[in-house]
């Protein structure tokens, strides 16, 4: 095919999709004879829905997928990785084999995923993902938070645990840890993997003020 002859099948494509009387990026796709499997690596397909799409095997390595409706797709052993799913929707899709490496996955949404382990699991929360949205898993969300809240609140509680990773369920400390990834081990193996875990950092803003600011006052 020469340059003109390639030229004019593209204009052609391109006016398909313009004319085409749907905004489904499945059905636009075909029009355009594109491969949604390996003709978008690296593309922006963000804030689009790919609702339970058949994505199997599909190499989207560093593809801009940030707010991006992917609930119930078929990712089966999907190239996701570099990809940004920043705030992504990927309840009930099937993650079996994908590869998540170097995505960005802050505030994407995973709930009863297929072919996500534990470890896996953790492994994304500490990349900032969110994992299930029902009422009670919110409410043990928002007790933890509190109640953590009100331990750094308690001077002998935060020089104790300055500087540690804390793991708190149910509101209560269960683990603390100077290694982030000794805390993450630890749960994985423990009677919590299942439930709500806020893992936080203790850091004392006050003392770290303190100690930025008084040597001004000499």
């Amino acid at each position: 095919m020469n340059k003109d002859q390639f030229v004019k099948n593209l204009e052609s494509d391109i006016e398909q999709v313009l004319e085409a009387e749907t905004e489904d990026f499945f059905e636009l796709v075909n029009i355009a004879e594109l491969n949604p499997l390996t003709d978008f690596t690296e593309a922006d397909l963000s804030e689009i829905s790919l609702k339970g799409g058949k994505l199997k095997g599909a190499n989207l390595s560093g593809t801009n997928l940030s707010s991006t409706d992917l609930s119930g797709a078929d990712l089966r052993d999907a190239n996701l990785s570099g990809a940004d799913l920043s705030g992504a929707d990927l309840r009930d899709a099937n993650l079996s084999g994908a590869n998540f490496s170097g995505a960005k996955v802050k505030n994407a949404l995973f709930r009863n995923n297929q072919g996500v382990s534990e470890a896996m699991k953790f492994n994304l929360i500490r990349r900032g993902a969110e994992f299930g949205d029902s009422q009670s898993e919110v409410e043990d969300s928002n007790i933890n938070i509190e109640n953590y809240e009100t331990l750094k609140s308690k001077r002998e509680w935060l020089e104790s645990n300055k500087g540690k990773y804390v793991a708190l369920v149910d509101g209560e400390l269960v683990y603390s840890h100077e290694k982030e990834e000794d805390l993450y081990e630890w749960l994985k193996n423990s009677e919590y993997r299942d439930k709500s875990v806020l893992v936080e950092k203790v850091e004392d803003r006050r003392i770290l003020m303190e100690q930025s600011f008084f040597p001004l006052l000499n």
